[in-house]
C-alpha cells in the first residue's frame, strides 16, 4: 500500500524476504506466548510492545542489527514449533481450555 513502511522495501529485496520472515516468526510466537498463558491477550499485546520497542532500538543502529535480530526471531520460532509441535504450540499435552468469562 502506498505511503506504508512496507512499501519502501521493494518486491523481493533481502528487507522484504527480512520482514516476511520477522512476520511469520512473531506470528508463531504471538500464538505460543497467548496459548500458555492462558490465552491471555494482554501476554501477546506485552510481547507486541517488546517487539516494537526493540526493533525501534536496533533498527537505527545498522542494517546488519536489524537482520540478527529477525535470525533470533526466526530461531525461536523454530524451538517453539520444534519443541511445543506445530498444531496448537502449547507444551506438554494439554489442550487449550475455554476461557473464564467472569
Amino acid at each position: 500500500m502506498k505511503g506504508m513502511v512496507q512499501q519502501e522495501l521493494g518486491f523481493g529485496s533481502l528487507a522484504f524476504w527480512a520482514f516476511g520472515a520477522s512476520v511469520i516468526a512473531m506470528s508463531i510466537l504471538y500464538a505460543w506466548v497467548y496459548n500458555n498463558n492462558g490465552r491471555s491477550i494482554l501476554a501477546a499485546i506485552l510481547l507486541h510492545l517488546m517487539s516494537n520497542a526493540t526493533t525501534n532500538v536496533l533498527a537505527p543502529i545498522s542494517d546488519r542489527a536489524s537482520l540478527f535480530s529477525i535470525g533470533l526471531l526466526v530461531a525461536a520460532a523454530v524451538v517453539v514449533v520444534l519443541v511445543c509441535g506445530e498444531k496448537t504450540l502449547i507444551r506438554g499435552q494439554q489442550h487449550l481450555k475455554k476461557p473464564k468469562f467472569v
